[in-house]
């Protein structure tokens, strides 16, 4: 067999082969023996034909097509291996000669795994970002405001006549028009916020100090450009609202007797500590993810690799499985999602383009530092951390319909595998 190949990028390769006749002679007999089995004759039973009226049955078209098929994908694999190459997507062929006593000629044109080219200086530039690592402290101000947000928590409401205040809460009916037309998702019932409600429509809140119970109020507010829901941003919208409701708030106080009510707390103390503690660790999350990212980064900018349009494409398509099963699993359809944001599936995958590769290349560094460093989680961790996923299952009947074992295990190597990658990282960083 003859071959050679050229590469029309870091991940492009056409091959070219020439097999000759000798050697395309075994892949005719297993052809014909194949196609005999499958075939029924007069007077015969199927599969037991003699080899030369099946011939003659099948025409030699048929026989060299069912033959050229299954040498091209051996002898591709064979010389794949041999390159260690690992292709990616189909591959495509063309048949250039494939005639009796004449050598089966024919091109493949495929994409591989991408070269990953790390700068041999990575783990010393990777140590100058030791001052990126952040100290964990928790301040008395993120203090407060965990407390203050669990004292709104307990909030006790009532309803009240009075005209309503900056710290009153509003049950409405409210209805947006523009130029005498409703905007689309403008009509609201029963809509209950705080006045204080920093995400409201600036100049809203106004609108309503000292409105009372079952007042009705007209106004128009210049909606800015910038503003969340396009429907309306920069237009001037006219506001129909029915007050039906206005509550007042009572915050309870900070105290011992507060303490007690959330939780196993002898006094507020204890309480403070506790909250003091998770601050703690969700800012240690915080600084350790910020910290993995910036050396991601730096990895990035010390990595060439031309990344396969095909691959991108496969990830922009994972991210776009990813958002819809986040939506979905809110109880939100995805066709109103979409008809909410205004946007197509294709205008999203578009919009992903640029944070798709950005995934991949780390991807590909992390698969590049694993196997230069030999990084692999333990069967035992990778059975482990499986198990702990199955736990959420009733039974393993319900687990084996709901999940493929192979899938699982390779989706909990990859995960433990980055971890480790991302433990060494951090490791080489700040170590002297």
């Amino acid at each position: 067999m003859e071959h050679s190949f050229k590469k029309l990028s870091s991940s492009k390769i056409e091959l070219q082969v020439s097999l000759p006749e000798k050697d395309f002679e075994p892949y005719l007999e297993k052809a014909l023996l194949h196609l005999a089995g499958h075939l029924e004759l007069p007077g015969f039973r199927k599969g037991k034909a003699p080899l030369n009226l099946v011939r003659q049955k099948l025409g030699e078209f048929a026989l060299y097509e069912e033959a050229a098929e299954t040498a091209i994908k051996d002898v591709y694999l064979k010389i794949a291996e041999e390159n260690n190459w690992e292709p990616i997507g189909r591959p495509e062929v063309a048949v250039e000669k494939l005639a009796p006593k004449n050598p089966f000629e024919f091109k493949i044109l495929f994409e591989i795994m991408p070269e990953v080219k790390l700068s041999g200086k990575y783990k010393a530039e990777l140590k100058k970002l030791k001052k990126e690592k952040k100290e964990i402290a928790v301040s008395d101000k993120e203090i407060e405001e965990s407390l203050n947000y669990l004292r709104r928590s307990r909030s006790v409401f009532s309803e009240t006549s009075d005209p309503a205040n900056k710290d009153n809460w509003l049950t409405i009916d409210l209805e947006l028009s523009h130029q005498n037309q409703l905007v689309e998702g403008g009509v609201q019932n029963d809509f209950r916020f705080s006045l204080k409600d920093s995400t409201l429509l600036p100049g809203f809140a106004e609108k309503l100090i000292n409105a009372k119970p079952g007042d009705k109020l007209r106004f128009s507010l210049a909606v800015p450009k910038d503003y969340w829901k396009k429907e309306i941003a920069g237009k001037d919208i006219n506001f129909d609202v029915l007050v039906k409701k206005i509550e007042s708030e009572k915050i309870p106080e900070a105290d011992d007797e507060f303490a007690k009510t959330i939780g196993k707390f002898s006094n507020l103390v204890e309480l403070k500590e506790n909250l003091n503690q998770s601050i703690a660790k969700e800012n240690e999350s915080r600084a350790k993810e910020s910290f993995r990212l910036a050396l991601m980064k730096k990895l990035s900018e010390l990595t060439e690799i031309e990344l396969p349009e095909i691959l991108v494409e496969k990830e922009k398509h994972n991210m776009l499985h990813e958002l819809r099963s986040s939506i979905e699993s809110n109880h939100l359809d995805w066709q109103d999602y979409l008809s909410q944001i205004q946007k197509t599936e294709s205008q999203i995958l578009s919009e992903f383009s640029e944070k798709a590769a950005e995934r991949l290349k780390y991807a590909l560094i992390f698969e590049e530092i694993a196997r230069q460093e030999s990084i692999e989680p333990t069967e035992e961790e990778v059975k482990l951390e499986a198990d702990k996923f199955l736990a959420q299952f009733k039974n393993i009947k319900e687990a084996e319909q709901s999940i493929d074992a192979y899938q699982l295990v390779a989706y909990t190597k990859s995960i433990l595998r980055n971890e480790k990658v991302s433990q060494f990282l951090e490791q080489t960083a700040l170590s002297e």
